[in-house]
């Protein structure tokens, strides 16, 4: 999971605690189970969990790293792919069964839109957190569309 973070950086990697990154990698995994399927319930808890996710705009983009690294490893095994990159092989079965009930084209279009609201924080004009993370919670169960910003320039 470190290696996957650090990207290539071994000064980043020496930097990074398994444990920490566990603890909000759980999380990342958390809001991915809760905001599944299309229901008045889910709904519910996209709001709740918008709450919870649109703290301090340095925290949510760590979160939706994690959360970005946690469907990659969806990826991997939704389409078949050497596992050998899988980041979170403590959750390996976990992760088996939600690639297996969702399917690649799912998995792919949840990605996307974690991808999404990650670049939107990170653009140079300013994003509203909270805003971004009410349409991403409602866009992972089926009750919005993340609208993608403009192209950088």
């Amino acid at each position: 999971m470190i290696a996957a973070l650090a990207h290539g950086s071994l000064g980043r990697a020496l930097g990074l605690e398994l444990e920490v990154l566990q603890a909000a990698r759980d999380h990342a995994a958390a809001l991915d189970r809760q905001l599944e399927g299309r229901t008045p319930k889910t709904a519910i808890a996209a709001m709740e969990a918008a709450v919870e996710l649109a703290g301090e705009k340095a925290g949510m983009l760590e979160t939706l790293e994690l959360w970005s690294v946690w469907l990659h490893d969806q990826v991997l095994l939704a389409s078949g792919a050497d596992l050998t990159d899988l980041a979170n092989l403590d959750r390996r079965a976990e992760l088996e069964s939600l690639a297996q009930s969702r399917g690649l084209e799912e998995v792919l279009r949840r990605t996307e839109q974690v991808m999404e609201a990650k670049r939107q924080l990170e653009l140079s004009f300013n994003f509203n957190p909270a805003m971004v993370a009410e349409q991403l919670c409602l866009a992972l169960t089926g009750h919005a569309k993340l609208v993608p910003a403009p192209p950088r320039r």
